[in-house]
């Protein structure tokens, strides 16, 4: 009787499998009172954007009946809610939370409600890219100077709660394999470097000033290295100028004239060797429709209240710039030091004119970083979902900062711009 025959099917099935390696997850983290700013890449694929309201709420146990279980129809990010074990208080981030009428705080530190952030972020995005709940996991965090320094504070309870928390009511074990917190403006700091305005970053004195919601921070560089005597975050944030035009004009509230603030941008597209177009460039100018915020709807009386709500505007900037130059003044070196500024932030094009003056004052050069321009390539090419909406939330300037941490921490290659689906390359960057 004949042995069987052995076929190479056969060989190949008594082969021990191999188990499949893990994906790699890669994300910058930029938390902002008014909105975070992530930045992610999965493997070596194309760099992808994400936000997240900056509301927080932690609920009791018994919520999680009322909070959605899956995405459904919606984005994950804006469902976001996580838990550090299954029967424990959940914790609301943005959209979900805003539902429940929380509201975010200037008073509190970021880092009190950063651990479920960051949290609810690794969920939204591992749900987004189909990453299932076991992946290693690449982190950078950007904060305020005053609190990056508290990092070892929070990390280490950050690294125990990734290796096991739920993302709605999938579990996910996640291994931080590099993390690295860094304060506000290092991305800034970063794109001047390694860019065309290298040479004047590393021999000359560079103040670096970023204009938040919550926080003013200023980074000075001497010969491209941090000066921390002269370097400092106030609480000089854009709320400040919102509250001294509500006392003026006591009918509005914050979330008022946030929404009265438009942003008008330019398109501008490239053609690719492939025949592709993307998104290279926009002009961007930030103004206020006084007319909104006018209740009547009687033409004369639009005309009329709209003047009287811009004096006091103009009044509260006025009043808003001397607190901030004030500041300046006190935590920057004598005037003849410095050399170069560079500004960034979500609120900088209200306060355009006043810098510019400010700097030719001081006899000192902008140096106009490029980063937010930079991005726009990487991220708005062709029919990119959400160019819109990121153009029209002026998000080229609030995600300047954490581009160039990125680029950096990820070693992303600038050499080339990928397609977001196939990752192809489309065009090259440089």
């Amino acid at each position: 009787m004949s042995s069987p025959r052995i076929t190479q099917n056969d060989l190949d099935e008594a082969k021990p499998k191999k188990s499949k390696p893990k994906e790699r997850l890669t994300v910058v983290f930029d938390p902002g009172t008014s909105l975070s700013k992530i930045l992610y890449v999965v493997n070596n694929g194309t760099v992808k954007w994400m936000t997240m309201g900056a509301e927080y709420l932690s609920l009791p146990s018994e919520s999680a009946e009322s909070l959605p279980i899956d995405s459904g129809m919606g984005l994950p990010e804006d469902n976001a809610w996580v838990r550090l074990d299954k029967s424990g208080e959940c914790h609301a981030v943005g959209f979900v939370a805003n539902n429940y009428r929380a509201t975010t705080s200037i008073k509190k530190l970021k880092q009190e409600s950063l651990m479920f952030k960051i949290l609810a972020t690794i969920g939204a995005i591992a749900q987004r890219e189909k990453l299932g709940g076991n992946f290693n996991l690449e982190l950078g965090v950007l904060l305020p100077l005053s609190e990056y320094r508290l990092e070892h504070d929070w990390s280490t309870e950050l690294k125990s709660a990734l290796s096991g928390f739920y993302f709605q009511t999938q579990r996910l074990k996640v291994r931080l394999s590099d993390f690295l917190c860094m304060p506000e403006g290092y991305g800034i700091a970063m794109t001047n470097h390694l860019g065309s305005n290298a040479k004047k970053f590393i021999e000359g004195n560079t103040a670096i000033i970023m204009l938040g919601y919550r926080n003013t921070s200023c980074l000075f560089f001497r010969r491209g290295t941090v000066s921390k005597p002269e370097s400092g975050t106030t609480n000089l944030g854009f709320y400040t100028l919102l509250d001294k035009l509500i006392e003026k004009v006591p009918s509005f509230s914050r979330e008022d004239v946030l929404k009265a603030i438009k942003i008008e941008f330019k398109e501008s597209w490239e053609r690719a060797s492939n025949n592709k177009t993307y998104f290279t460039y926009s002009e961007e100018f930030a103004t206020v429709d006084f007319a909104s915020l006018v209740k009547s709807s009687e033409p004369e009386s639009i005309q009329f209240e709209s003047a009287k709500i811009k004096n006091a505007y103009d009044t509260s900037l006025n009043e808003y710039w001397s607190l901030l130059k004030n500041w300046l003044e006190e935590i920057l070196p004598r005037t003849k030091e410095i050399d170069a500024f560079v500004f960034a932030g979500g609120s900088y094009d209200l306060l355009h004119s006043y810098f510019t003056d400010y700097v030719r004052f001081l006899e000192a050069e902008s140096l106009y970083t490029d980063s937010a321009k930079q991005l726009k390539k990487y991220l708005l090419w062709c029919d990119v979902p959400g160019k819109e909406r990121f153009m029209r939330s002026n998000l080229a300037l609030r995600f300047a900062d954490a581009w160039g941490f990125f680029v950096d921490f990820a070693e992303y290659d600038l050499n080339k711009i990928l397609d977001r689906h196939t990752g192809e390359v489309i065009a090259h960057g440089e």
